[in-house]
């Protein structure tokens, strides 16, 4: 399921908490992200394995006609970073991790915020596909 602003593989369920999505595939194909950066210990390598296995991973477009349809695509490094270093799939909430800084010229920059500098973490606010050890661990090693 594609919502704008929720990682793919988490929805809200009818109590309005947040879980699995239903999908299977996609649950899959993201634990396989995180057992492979376990066995490779690095993201690069996690790409060259799933583009070697020929191995898809989920994806929404953000804007246009095709807005929030879910397609399937090899993966790039920075897709699978943003995996790695997304801490919801650690089954934590967060808030205040970016920064907008507008400029003069009237453009508008942003900022990601050191883990201590985020205005809200609430590690085990609900199930995830990694504990918040192992995303700490992740983290290190990117």
């Amino acid at each position: 399921m594609c919502v704008n602003g929720r990682p793919l593989g988490l929805v809200y369920d009818e109590d309005g908490r947040v879980a699995f999505d239903p999908d299977r595939k996609v649950l899959e194909a993201l634990r396989r992200v995180f057992v492979a950066f376990r066995d490779k210990g690095s993201a690069m390598q996690v790409v060259k394995w799933f583009r070697q296995e020929n191995l898809l991973l989920p994806h929404c477009t953000r804007t246009g006609p095709s807005r929030s349809v879910l397609r399937w695509s090899l993966p790039d490094h920075p897709k699978i970073r943003r995996i790695l270093k997304n801490p919801a799939y650690a089954g934590a909430y967060t808030y205040g991790k970016i920064r907008v800084i507008h400029q003069a010229d009237g453009s508008v920059r942003y900022r990601t915020l050191p883990m201590e500098q985020w205005q809200v973490c609430i590690p085990d606010h609900h199930a995830g596909f990694i504990d918040w050890e192992e995303y700490r661990r992740n983290l290190e090693m990117l």
